[in-house]
């Protein structure tokens, strides 16, 4: 009994906190079936409402059939027939009159025995209950039929329960549940309980306005309501079902414009194309259709399936997807992957990225505000004053070997080299390749090629820069991979040429700062661990490595001895650090030496510090001595 007055309660405030809105059409297939079935007494039989996910079953059925003409019971997690029994009560009870609910409660309490009976079988609850108020004169709406637990093993239990409303009370019985989810399950249940089935279709215009209102800021809601033809479209060509999607979509939009600059809210085009583009990639990634990767990575699958032409059977799922969409440029760039990951993968509208990026874009880019790459890139799309202007800006630079950032750089190799192939600049492919090249060896040799950074880092230098992915053809491809090979040896030399200084450091740490060693020169769970993973030593004489490691404190030698065991471990000597093997073995050597030269504690002491690492190395060495 307790149990059925919990959802009692639960019922009420759930009545008095929801204000469901109404969005079904009264012309749709579920509407004029529901009014002919509300109108029959004792049809004998229940109908079954299906629809696929997010359509808003539940909600069409509760405005066609209103609260005071139906029983509803959610199905969800009732795991006993007795527990359906129980739910039919619970439902039944908030329609009681006072005088009515005393009466029912005095009843129940003579069947039970005492008042403290009330506490036991809800079975006898439910029979004094049944033989005294229950009566077929409203709809019972069974809803999450699917997500019962008797469904899982009790399927005929399930199904017989809710024929017992039909057959023996006489009940108009409305059962709702994601069909497709249970189809074959139910194909050979349902004829014995369902007289009828009807497949629910989504409303999407009253849908629509009734989300709208759901959209607390005003400014918002003017925009999305303003744009709703638009949205509507893009939600057309989805062939999505969900109103769970749209609402999101709708919600996303109105998030967008909260944080969109006034001069970009002014060019109508632009803001229609964002929108376009926006919703559609929204949609598929509510839908599951566009994981992270896809997503980031749109234009270079959507080339690859593009030249896959041979396996037609093959799954493409982003072709299928640009397929559906005639008005979204879905590999287009009107707002960047940085975006697009932002509010779409991790939920976050960032105002200074999208303005910064939408200036740059052709509807607002201003040539004397933008890098003249860009503005050579974007040649299908601006006028021929502004391409000209940027080319003539490219080239100065090139010239005067004024770009130093990488990325940049490797944008203007590869539109010269369009433009090579284009007939635009009147040489060969290879001596355009010979040119680039020298622009990177002159920045070596003047110390203004940036290196390579220290610690590993996943680069995706030579993938994309700024947002935008190199322009490469098949044609072109072969000459930029070689420029792109120059650049990354180029950055190696330049970061090899910063070894003295890191090196003279090392030598600081150790005759200053031995606490310090461990972190800089081996891998660990914190600390920079800068140098851990670069060959460095080698370029350290062993002596001088030597003096300034034992005119250290002797409290931090053994520092030290940790640091290189540590740096060695997990086979580096046999990769990223293979070039200090020789080194390593010449520092064992002047180290023997030293012991040598010494007697007593002092010879006792330099053997102690001795790293593991001199032991395995003979080991190793050993075999090829034989």
């Amino acid at each position: 009994m307790r149990n059925i007055l919990n959802r009692v309660m639960r019922r009420k405030s759930s009545d008095e906190e929801s204000a469901v809105k109404t969005y079904s059409s009264p012309n749709t297939p579920l509407a004029n079936y529901l009014a002919y079935y509300s109108n029959l007494k004792s049809p004998g039989y229940a109908v079954l409402i299906t629809g696929p996910w997010g359509v808003g079953k539940t909600y069409q059925v509760k405005q066609l059939i209103p609260d005071s003409e139906s029983y509803f019971v959610s199905l969800y997690g009732i795991d006993t027939v007795d527990g359906i029994h129980d739910a039919v009560l619970a439902s039944c009870l908030p329609s009681l009159n006072a005088s009515e609910y005393v009466s029912t409660i005095g009843e129940v309490g003579k069947a039970m025995g005492d008042k403290y009976a009330l506490a036991g079988f809800a079975n006898s609850v439910w029979n004094v209950f049944l033989r005294q108020r229950l009566k077929p004169d409203r709809t019972i709406i069974f809803d999450d039929l699917e997500r019962s637990s008797l469904w899982a093993n009790q399927k005929s239990e399930l199904l017989g329960a809710i024929n017992h409303y039909v057959e023996h009370r006489g009940f108009r019985v409305i059962v709702i549940c994601h069909d497709e989810r249970i189809a074959d399950q139910l194909a050979e249940l349902k004829e014995k309980t369902f007289g009828h089935t009807v497949m629910v279709e989504p409303q999407i215009h009253a849908a629509f306005e009734a989300f709208l209102t759901d959209i607390q800021d005003k400014v918002a809601q003017d925009f999305v309501t303003k744009r709703k033809s638009i949205i509507e479209e893009v939600w057309s060509q989805s062939e999505q079902s969900s109103l769970r999607i749209l609402k999101h979509v709708i919600n996303d939009v109105a998030r967008l414009r909260l944080i969109m600059k006034d001069r970009h809210l002014e060019n109508k085009d632009a803001i229609e194309h964002i929108i376009k583009f926006f919703c559609a990639l929204d949609i598929e990634v509510r839908a599951g259709n566009l994981t992270r990767d896809l997503l980031l990575n749109r234009m270079k699958l959507h080339i690859e399936e593009r030249m896959d032409r041979n396996n037609q059977d093959n799954i493409r799922p982003l072709s299928k997807i640009i397929s559906k969409y005639s008005s979204s440029d879905i590999t287009g760039s009107i707002l960047s992957d940085e975006i697009l990951e932002s509010t779409l993968i991790e939920g976050r509208f960032d105002s200074e990225m999208l303005a910064a990026w939408l200036d740059q874009t052709p509807y607002f880019i201003q040539a004397s505000d933008t890098p003249p790459w860009l503005i050579v890139m974007k040649f299908d799309e601006l006028d021929d004053e502004i391409i000209k202007e940027g080319i003539s800006r490219m080239q100065k630079q090139f010239d005067e070997r004024a770009v130093t950032e990488i990325g940049e750089f490797l944008h203007i190799a590869a539109l010269r080299l369009m433009m090579v192939e284009q007939g635009v600049i009147a040489h060969s492919m290879e001596e355009e390749t010979s040119l680039c090249t020298a622009y990177i060896d002159d920045l070596l040799a003047t110390k203004r090629m940036p290196p390579k950074p220290l610690e590993y880092s996943f680069e995706r230098l030579f993938e994309a820069y700024g947002g935008y992915g190199y322009w490469v053809s098949e044609v072109a491809r072969p000459h930029f991979r070689a420029i792109c090979e120059h650049v990354d040896q180029a950055r190696q030399q330049a970061l090899e040429a910063t070894y003295p200084s890191h090196a003279a450091e090392i030598l600081r740490q150790l005759k200053e700062d031995q606490a310090s060693i461990f972190k800089t020169i081996s891998p660990t769970n914190s600390g920079s661990n800068t140098l851990a993973h670069v060959p460095i030593l080698n370029h350290i004489p062993v002596n001088s490595f030597l003096d300034a490691w034992l005119s250290g404190p002797r409290s931090g030698w053994r520092q030290t001895t940790m640091a290189l065991d540590n740096r060695y471990e997990h086979g580096q000597l046999d990769r990223n650090l293979s070039t200090e093997r020789p080194w390593l073995i010449d520092l064992e050597r002047e180290m023997n030496a030293r012991i040598d030269k010494e007697t007593g504690l002092d010879a006792f002491r330099l053997k102690r510090i001795k790293p593991k690492i001199f032991s395995e190395l003979q080991e190793i060495e050993a075999p090829d001595q034989r």
